[in-house]
């Protein structure tokens, strides 16, 4: 039987399991989608986030045939998103720091971690995700700071005053990634608590993850421009590796430092999407074996893309529309259920 979650380890939990691939593919692709109307986006879906801690309050402890079904396409699709993102995240290391090794062997690594880490260690993921994610996440802040003192393009960062409709939806789509992960893991973790998460609970890990992709979007859409944004394939990523101090400092390139760290939060998020995946004997959880099975998927597929650009191409134009129509449909069932859950409670009330 495991142990009730902390109300740390499951807002740490909530925030790994939406960040864990933030630093691989944020901003480049909202606005690609948006444009300089991209923080109009975040706006929305900072909106949806706040949404989705209101309809989902702890569905999970009395599952439901769609329920059921609603958690095994997030369990997919969430094991499609991390698969591509590992293979950005070996893409990523394998350009800017280890240009000799190929990707298979510092994804294999990677994966060996986390594969053994999770048979080793099962359901520790949210004890890691309450000590590392708040350093992780202070530790951001601070390089944000640094990396403030190269904004240039203060302007571009108000919205359009002409406002496209297509533009926002498909802005609204590509961050399907982002928040797929979050409907699952209330349901999953607000489970294993002893009472239902309260509202803020659930509320304030969303809201600081919604923020801190707001930060990172504002410092590089400020220090780069929309322009220049749209030609690197990892701006984030080039943003904070150009963060320095004065060269007598005993490591000049701090942000190097942001960068492997968040290889680690990515690792604590994948272990987290894995113990999602195992954590309530309610839903439709995998068995322990499966955890080798899906890692060997993942390494298979490491294997079989080619390159970053048909990973992401295969994020942003298949994957997030799948994840876009499962994120409806969960919308729609935890909004049908939390009305039913409501007349059924007001029809025991006694005036």
């Amino acid at each position: 039987m495991r142990p009730s979650l902390s109300p740390q380890n499951y807002a740490s939990s909530l925030l790994a399991s939406v960040l864990a691939g933030s630093l691989f593919c944020w901003p480049l692709h909202v606005v690609l989608a948006a444009g300089q109307n991209a923080d109009l986006v975040l706006l929305l879906a900072g909106g949806t986030m706040a949404i989705w801690t209101g309809i989902v309050p702890g569905v999970g402890r009395e599952p439901t045939p769609v329920a059921t079904v609603l958690d095994g396409m997030a369990l997919v699709l969430m094991m499609a998103v991390d698969g591509l993102i590992l293979v950005s995240l070996g893409s990523m290391l394998q350009t800017f720091y280890f240009p000799e090794t190929p990707r298979w062997a510092l994804v294999g690594i990677f994966l060996a971690v986390v594969v053994g880490w999770t048979l080793r260690r099962p359901h520790s993921a949210p004890i890691l995700a309450g000590l590392w994610i708040p350093l992780l996440l202070a530790g951001s802040l601070g390089m944000a700071g640094l990396a403030c003192t190269n904004l240039r393009f203060i302007r571009v960062l108000a919205p359009l005053p002409t406002i496209g409709l297509r533009p926002l939806g498909l802005g609204l789509v590509v961050m399907a990634f982002v928040v797929l992960p979050l409907p699952i893991t209330l349901r999953r973790y607000g489970g294993l608590r002893q009472e239902t998460p309260r509202w803020r609970d659930r509320l304030i890990p969303a809201m600081v993850a919604w923020a801190f992709l707001g930060v990172l979007y504002a410092v590089v859409v400020g220090t780069l421009g929309p322009t220049a944004l749209t030609h690197l394939r990892w701006p984030l990523v080039f943003t904070l590796d150009q963060v320095t101090l004065d060269s007598a400092f005993f490591l000049s390139r701090i942000g190097l430092l942001v960068i492997f760290a968040w290889t680690l939060g990515a690792a604590v998020g994948v272990l987290v999407h894995f113990d999602v995946m195992v954590s309530s004997p309610r839903g439709i959880g995998a068995p322990l074996w499966a955890i080798p099975a899906i890692g060997a998927v993942w390494f298979a597929a490491i294997l079989a893309i080619p390159s970053p650009a048909w990973a992401t191409w295969w994020l942003v134009h298949r994957v997030d529309f799948a994840a876009a129509g499962y994120l409806t449909l969960d919308a729609l069932y935890s909004s049908l259920r939390l009305a039913h859950s409501h007349r059924a409670r007001s029809r025991f009330d006694i005036p």
